[in-house]
């Protein structure tokens, strides 16, 4: 069992500090267990506080081999 019980799909509501938390969480743990995490995050808003920060996670775990 890896470290997210089984997991292979998640969603993340909204991309606020917490979401963009959760999702560099989820990027870490899939690093970290070799894992084929599916993560899709979704916002209501047209422009959200994170997103230019969530383009930098993904293209570091996208360097990282993600």
């Amino acid at each position: 069992m890896n470290g997210l019980g089984g997991v292979k799909r998640v969603v993340v509501i909204g991309l606020g500090m917490t979401g963009l938390s959760v999702v560099h969480h989820l990027v870490r743990q899939s690093v970290a267990y070799d894992l084929d995490l599916e993560i899709k995050v979704i916002d209501t808003r047209a422009t959200p506080p994170g997103r230019n920060r969530f383009r930098a996670v993904l293209n570091c775990a996208a360097a990282n081999g993600t």
